[in-house]
């Protein structure tokens, strides 16, 4: 059934991507499929329309074809993707997009951690503290943030495709291993201020024998700033 989306995140996703989108009741969807192994991702490929043109991006009204709900514990909004490709309604202007965001901003992280129905939220952060760029060589780019948002906090690692491709940019055209930034710092060094966050819980940890086996842990799945963040991604380095 084709249903109009909007792209709120794309996000790396072991060797493939993650998409959250809002559907126009603002209620939270995930397309994706299970590969071989049973893991829940998408490839770079459903991300273009038929032409091979990237029209999954955030801000991006699409239209997509999907199948079936196929809800696993809290990730209740995945949704299999069909087999057609997406296609591009139109880019909402940044007005229309943070109308968007404001409809479905979440009150309280803490409440969404502790829920068992839910694993994609949006929030305007109270506060930001540090904001981390880390290369560990061989492309393996690291980035957290420490986020504080109705009193709770949370230091949690930064998936967005789109804000990992600005880390990357940052450490080269520093030549440093590493950056500690505080927003302001952000804000003077790229002209970008952090708006709203998605976020997401990562699929349940599988090593057996493992203290976090069966446990789903909570990333930032999208970066939402002001202007928008348009950094080139390079998709052979997620």
């Amino acid at each position: 059934m084709n249903t109009d989306l909007l792209v709120m995140a794309v996000t790396r996703l072991s060797d493939g991507v993650c998409v959250a989108c809002l559907d126009q009741q603002n209620r939270w969807v995930r397309p994706t499929q299970e590969n071989a192994r049973g893991w829940r991702q998408l490839t770079v490929g459903h991300l273009k329309d038929r032409t091979g043109r990237l029209v999954v991006q955030p801000g991006n009204l699409i239209r997509w074809d999907l199948g079936r709900p196929i809800p696993r514990d809290v990730h209740t909004e995945d949704v299999l993707v069909g087999n057609e490709s997406p296609t591009l309604l139109r880019a909402l202007p940044p007005d229309e997009f943070r109308r968007r965001c404001e409809a479905v901003e979440d009150p309280s992280l803490a409440s969404f951690l502790r829920g068992t129905d839910q694993s994609l939220t949006l929030i305007r952060p109270q506060s930001i503290g540090d904001i981390q760029f880390l290369n560990e060589g061989k492309g393996n780019l690291k980035s957290r943030m420490r986020i504080t948002h109705g009193g709770h906090t949370e230091h949690r690692s930064a998936m967005d495709l789109y804000w990992r491709a600005l880390g990357r940019q940052v450490l080269t055209k520093l030549k440093s291993p590493s950056v500690l930034w505080t927003p302001r710092a952000l804000l003077h060094k790229t002209g970008l201020a952090i708006e709203s966050l998605v976020i997401g819980r990562g699929q349940a940890y599988e090593a057996q024998n493992h203290p976090l086996a069966g446990a789903y842990w909570p990333l930032i799945v999208g970066v939402l700033t002001h202007p928008p963040n348009t950094t080139a991604v390079d998709y052979s380095n997620l």
